[in-house]
């Protein structure tokens, strides 16, 4: 048996799709699947988590679990780090469409902006154990 550790919050209850803007890539993992067109698919069962410093509202939730996927694509190789931002640009106007707070959005981007890059790097991909 394979497996990695995880910490989320929040598990995905429904299916979910979106068109994001985040085109010219194709990927496929169990849970999350993208299109070249930029539709981004989210399979029941997925965990998230809006981390950071952060509270947790429901103007955050749907951002958080976008970039959660879009991070976990790039850390698994199917989108470059080049994209980083346009990555976090998303879940910014995903959170001011939910409601959230235009500065506190732009906030959340900003320093996304400063330290995210290391999340989505594929050196920092979980370690994958086994077990028994």
């Amino acid at each position: 048996m394979k497996y990695i550790k995880k910490k989320t919050k929040y598990r995905l209850e429904e299916d979910y799709a979106e068109m994001t803007g985040i085109t010219g890539y194709s990927a496929e993992t169990p849970l999350i699947k993208l299109t070249q067109d930029g539709k981004l698919s989210i399979k029941y069962g997925y965990g998230f988590d809006p981390s950071g410093p952060t509270i947790d509202t429901k103007s955050a939730l749907r951002g958080s679990l976008e970039h959660d996927a879009f991070y976990e694509l790039m850390r698994d190789g199917f989108i470059p780090l080049s994209e980083l931002d346009k990555v976090n640009d998303r879940l910014e106007i995903v959170c001011k469409e939910d409601g959230m707070w235009d500065f506190r959005a732009e906030v959340w981007d900003e320093l996304l902006d400063i330290v995210g890059k290391s999340s989505a790097d594929p050196k920092n991909k979980p370690e994958v154990l086994t077990a028994p």
